[in-house]
């Protein structure tokens, strides 16, 4: 019975120690649990802010054109006798593309040379007279009538001779404009006619084309259009010819927009190659070189906040995440470069900025 009682009185002494332990337990959670505290740490990735070079550049879709285009047109009236170029071929300026019927022509040239002659001898011959009689008139022996006369004469015959010198080189050019000549070098794009046929003046012949040099035509939008200027250098890529890349320069801005695209025209001039030639008509991809920096402050793309009023970032110091804005000047690939708010070594978070807000803990991972 004793036994009894000593083993009820351990037991009961047990469950009280357990019962303040566990109240004793239970306080410590509730103060752990009422305790301020501190914000938990958002893991986040990123990078330094680096100085390196950065270009600007315009970019755009255009059309290779030649820089000159030459519908050539018959300037004569007549029958084709001769055609003397192939669509492809390359021709010199003032190469003959056609030839017109002349015999007509070399007639008239030959009938104006005939009648030249007989008008300069007799010019000639009333200057001679003239002076011969000038001597006996001083002396008396010619009357004024006379003399007037032989002046009259001679002033007729020296006209009669101009109006001959006049329509001789009337007669001359009629026969040369049965030749159609390029008025430029370049190779012939198209061909109208063929032997036989009759043309008359304003006829197409040929049609040549200049394309030793080309000019890209394309439009820029009027946000980007104050970046473009004159002389700046530009980079054209073309699809038939991959990896190769071909140098040129804006030669023109256009002062007015293309109808209600707020878009203008620009053109760059490229110099053609011999291996990769640059057909009209072709796509260009062109990138006009705007501006160029030696060392800026370069950021990854992806450390820019998006969608914010104005482009910002979030920078990393001690542990905290800071909202700081910036002012951009421009991308190039996964790149951008800041022109106001950042320094070199700053670390920014390209990774994780959704679940930040300006001064929210971060752990760098």
């Amino acid at each position: 019975m004793t036994r009894c009682r000593k083993i009820a009185g351990v037991g009961a002494v047990t469950l009280l120690l357990g019962g303040g332990l566990l109240y004793v337990a239970w306080k410590a959670d509730r103060a752990e649990a009422s305790r301020p505290r501190g914000p938990s740490a958002v893991p986040v990735e990123v990078a330094r802010v680096t100085l390196g070079p950065l270009a600007n550049r315009v970019s755009a879709v255009g059309t290779v054109e030649a820089r000159r285009d030459v519908v050539v047109s018959a300037e004569a009236a007549g029958r084709v006798v001769r055609v003397c170029v192939e669509v492809g071929d390359r021709v010199a300026q003032g190469a003959v593309l056609a030839e017109v019927d002349a015999e007509l022509r070399r007639l008239a040239v030959e009938q104006a040379e005939a009648q030249l002659a007989l008008a300069g001898a007799n010019a000639r011959k009333t200057a001679k007279d003239l002076g011969r009689n000038r001597a006996l008139f001083e002396k008396g022996d010619v009357s004024d009538a006379e003399m007037e006369g032989l002046r009259l004469a001679a002033q007729s015959a020296e006209s009669a001779l101009r109006s001959v010198e006049v329509a001789l080189r009337v007669a001359q050019r009629q026969l040369a404009d049965a030749q159609v000549r390029s008025p430029i070098a370049g190779a012939v794009a198209r061909r109208f006619v063929e032997v036989g046929e009759t043309v008359g003046p304003g006829t197409p012949v040929a049609n040549v084309v200049d394309l030793d040099v080309v000019k890209i035509k394309l439009t820029v939008p009027e946000q980007e259009i104050g970046l473009v200027a004159v002389g700046q250098a530009a980079r054209v890529t073309i699809d038939p010819y991959p990896g190769v890349t071909f140098e040129g320069r804006v030669v023109h801005i256009g002062s007015k927009a293309e109808g209600n695209s707020h878009r203008y025209p620009v053109e760059v001039e490229v110099a053609n190659r011999g291996e990769s030639p640059l057909k009209a008509g072709m796509f260009a991809r062109t990138e006009v070189l705007t501006s160029a920096h030696e060392r800026v402050p370069l950021i990854p793309a992806a450390a820019l906040i998006e969608g914010a009023a104005q482009p910002s970032v979030y920078v990393v110091r001690e542990g905290w995440a800071l909202l700081r804005p910036i002012s951009l000047g421009g991308r190039q690939g996964d790149a951008a470069a800041v022109v106001e708010g950042l320094k070199e070594g700053d670390r920014v978070v390209t990774m994780g900025q959704q679940m930040l807000r300006d001064g929210a803990a971060v752990e760098v991972r």
